[in-house]
């Protein structure tokens, strides 16, 4: 009975360990978000300029329109208001460091729902 317990702990451990991520998405979807996760951490680190941000990360919510799960959509909205909140702070020329702060949240709120780890600094 003790090995029996010990196996089913084990086996449920590696279980939820394989579950990455608040959702279900499929691969194209994640390799979407995962792609959007490091454009703006390369942003954050300074390789990129803020266009290049926005461009890409439109380039990737092109791709991403045509899902059709609703696990899907929630993830590529995520990546579609990231890009609309880059757009908005670009329009109201606000301070880079708002701009820092606003793309991190939206970059972790993205990582969260694909189980990639939160950046607590840009």
């Amino acid at each position: 009975m003790k090995k029996l317990l010990i196996v089913f702990i084990i086996l449920l451990s590696i279980f939820l360990c394989s579950c990455g991520g608040k959702y279900n998405v499929s691969d194209s979807v994640r390799k979407g978000a995962e792609k959007a996760v490091e454009i703006v951490d390369n942003f954050l680190d300074y390789d990129i300029t803020i266009e290049d941000v926005a461009e890409q990360l439109q380039d990737i919510c092109d791709l991403m329109i045509s899902n059709k799960s609703h696990e899907d959509n929630i993830v590529c909205l995520e990546v579609e208001n990231c890009k609309l909140t880059l757009e908005n702070c670009i329009l109201d020329d606000d301070k880079p460091s708002s701009i820092i702060k606003e793309l991190l949240n939206e970059r972790n709120k993205i990582a969260e729902a694909i189980g990639k780890i939160v950046r607590n600094n840009p």
